[in-house]
Order: structure tokens, then C-alpha cells, then sequence
């Protein structure tokens, strides 16, 4: 649960970020990086950031415009969270994923 909450909580702090004026992917990732620097799986995440659903390659953030749709979506592994510890018992986390995604505008 406390995972599941940091990955949001990071998700949140990065779409604020994007939300900004001059705001470039690089800080928006550091933003995700620095809102999860007390966790194990800080380096594991992946950040996958949109302007009007489109990837960096089509829509840079640098040049989105005031009132542009910008996403961010957090995830990581839930095996890098949590210990996959119920395995032994036929549950496992193997195959789950740990993901929050937040939508604001562009200031």
C-alpha cells in the first residue's frame, strides 16, 4: 500500500512539474526521481510523460503551449516494492505492475 501510495504521490509531483511553464522532460523525471528519493525502487520506475496524447518524439513538453493536455504516468515492477513473498503459496507479483497517472493542463 505504501508503494502504491509513493508511485502516486510521484506521479502527482511530476504532472505539477509538467503543468509549468519551461518545464522539459528531463525535469520532469527528476521531479518523479526526487519525490521518491527515500525509496528502494526510486531507480526502477518508468515515467512515461504525454502533451495532447502524443510521446516526446511527436509533442517535446518544451513546446507544449498554454492549455495543453500533459499526462504523467508512473510505474514500476510490484516485485521491486514488495517482497514476492506469497509465491510459494501460487500468488505472485511477477507479472504486476504498480502505475498512477495524473492529467493537467499546461500554466
Amino acid at each position: 500500500l505504501m508503494g502504491s501510495q509513493a508511485v502516486s504521490a510521484a506521479a502527482h509531483a511530476g504532472v505539477r512539474a509538467a503543468a509549468l511553464p519551461g518545464s522539459s522532460n528531463a525535469s520532469v523525471v527528476a521531479t518523479v526521481h526526487r519525490a521518491l528519493e527515500s525509496r528502494s525502487f526510486q531507480n526502477d520506475v518508468n515515467v512515461l510523460i504525454l502533451v495532447n496524447d502524443k510521446t516526446e518524439l511527436a509533442k517535446p513538453l518544451i513546446t507544449a503551449t498554454t492549455g495543453d493536455k500533459v499526462s504523467v504516468t508512473v510505474s514500476v515492477n510490484a516485485t521491486k516494492v514488495a517482497p514476492n513473498a506469497l509465491r510459494l503459496i501460487g500468488i505472485s507479483l511477477t507479472d504486476t505492475e504498480l502505475h498512477q497517472t495524473f492529467v493537467m493542463r499546461k500554466e
